[in-house]
């Protein structure tokens, strides 16, 4: 007949308090509350462990990670690892973390967060993002040397450890929208800091101590965006891509003169192209949210310079499509219908919702390319290639739309493509500055019209995209 829950509790107490002559036992002990454990259910034997003190849990991970011999020893890597398996399918996420905390070692916390990503449950997830995320903000760091080397892998063990659990939440978009919810925003800044993957090396030989090189490897954070694409709820998808888009801040900013990253660019696309597909995942909801958040735009503009600055001269698609979703395609409306539609404030006036968050868009497109200090004829190739992807985009909308919606042109905003030559071959020669091409592009007008937009959404338009290319330069 197996032991009560606090007699097992009791039996695990004792095991760990009692590690035998010259702590020869200690090996045994170990393998003993493994085995124990795996005879009771999982609510049972989450059940033992919440009834174990703050110093038996710690007194048990001193046990596992002992050295020795002749049974002085604690677990092998592989036993540890199966013990973290086995108590990732058992516990519930505030048992998980309280061991976390009393496993404090750096490859423990990752090991065993590991387990929690692969073998917890949605609800465990979450509460274990919850226990572990007050010590996420440390900053601590990883050195190691070597001969003739040094080495520092930047990011909190915590704050990776979070980041693993999040990208492991990728086919669980309420658990996901749970855990991030749950972080503070500098608890989120430093697990989108932890997933850069930031490391810096030195050399030293003959010649002295070598310039420090630093590299990125942003897979972690690649994975936490393509968990936030998936998840239904756009003020998360916000907050994730506002903290994201510092990662390009800092990978740009260690390709300098005095220091040169060289990988600097790869890295940076990882993470532009991991913003791009949480951007297209609800580009509508997620530029809506971020304009609530920070009228700046510095967030959008971050990520507009990058995608841009990739290639200036490429086709640009995911810009396109995100301006001709926030023109209104896929609504069911022209972009003059939804641009034009009104929403009543509480003292009854007028409020152009969707033509202010398109001006913001348009005023981070604008600050990007500013940042870029281009001539006036990749300003116009940028242009181009933009909204020529905006008009197919739009086109396919209109033949999706009834057709009582459909533009007797057949024309979605009224910008064609001869428009467009002629808008661009302007900007090209300087005759035409970039907002008031953008102005006449992104609002719409009657199709053949040479006068740009001027109805009653324009001041919301405006205002937005000033604001944000004032807060740019």
């Amino acid at each position: 007949m197996p032991l009560t829950v606090d007699q097992a509790a009791q039996k695990i107490h004792n095991l760990v308090q009692d590690d035998g002559f010259w702590g020869t036992s200690r090996n045994d002990h170990m393998h003993e509350v493994r085995d124990l454990l795996k005879q009771y259910s999982p609510a049972d034997a989450n059940a033992i462990i919440s009834k174990l003190s703050e110093g038996d849990l710690h007194g048990l991970a001193d046990d596992v990670n002992s050295g020795g011999i002749f049974g002085a020893q604690g677990l092998s890597g592989d036993e540890k690892r199966d013990m973290f398996n086995d108590l990732a399918k058992e516990l519930d996420g505030t048992q998980l973390g309280r061991l976390a905390n009393a496993f404090s070692d750096r490859g423990d916390v990752l090991a065993l967060s590991d387990s929690v990503a692969t073998f917890g449950s949605g609800q465990a997830k979450v509460d274990y993002v919850k226990a572990i995320a007050a010590h996420s903000t440390d900053r601590e760091a990883k050195i190691d040397t070597g001969f003739g080397y040094s080495s520092t892998t930047f990011g909190d063990k915590e704050a990776i450890g979070i980041g693993k659990v999040l990208a492991s939440l990728k086919n669980d978009p309420a658990s996901f929208n749970a855990a991030v919810t749950a972080l503070s925003p500098e608890q989120l800044a430093s697990v989108v800091k932890a997933g850069e993957g930031e490391r810096m090396t030195s050399y030293s030989g003959g010649m002295g101590v070598s310039q420090p090189q630093t590299t990125f490897d942003p897979a972690g954070l690649r994975g936490i965006l393509d968990a936030a694409a998936n998840s239904s709820h756009p003020v998360v998808k916000a907050r994730v891509f506002t903290a994201a888009t510092t990662a390009l801040s800092d990978i740009r900013g260690s390709d300098t003169l005095l220091t040169p990253n060289p990988s600097a660019g790869d890295a940076a696309k990882v993470v532009a192209e991991g913003l791009t597909k949480v951007m297209d995942s609800d580009t509508r909801g997620i530029v809506n949210e971020l304009n609530n958040r920070d009228a700046s735009g510095k967030a959008l503009t971050t990520y507009l310079q990058e995608v841009i600055k990739e290639d200036p001269n490429s086709t640009n698609p995911a810009i396109g499509r995100q301006i001709a979703a926030l023109q209104g395609a896929g609504t069911g409306m022209s972009a003059a219908q939804y641009i034009n539609t009104p929403e009543k404030t509480a003292n009854g006036d007028s409020f152009y919702r969707n033509a202010q968050n398109l001006g913001y868009y348009s005023g981070a497109v604008q600050a990007g390319i500013n940042k870029m200090n281009a001539d006036d004829k990749t300003k116009g190739d940028i242009l181009s290639n933009v909204f020529s992807t905006a008009i197919t985009v739009g086109t396919t909308a209109i033949t999706k739309m009834p057709t009582s919606g459909k533009i007797a042109s057949g024309i979605f905003n009224g910008l064609t493509k001869e428009a467009l030559r002629e808008i661009v071959a302007d900007v090209s020669a300087g005759r035409k500055s970039l907002r008031d091409a953008l102005s006449e592009m992104a609002l719409p007008k009657d199709p053949g019209a040479t006068n740009r937009y001027r109805g009653p959404a324009d001041p919301f338009f405006q205002g937005a995209a000033n604001t944000v290319v004032l807060a740019n330069q």
